[in-house]
């Protein structure tokens, strides 16, 4: 496996790991403050 594609791959992984923790965020912030939701 090329280092390029090692880059490639692993950036890939890091762009669905942060969004999928940026979801977990989002759903965190609407059950502590359930207000937030109806914006």
């Amino acid at each position: 496996m090329l280092p390029a594609t090692e880059l490639y791959v692993l950036g890939f992984l890091g762009d669905i790991v942060q969004n999928f923790y940026n979801c977990a965020d989002d759903l965190l912030d609407d059950v502590m403050e359930p207000t937030d939701a109806v914006d």
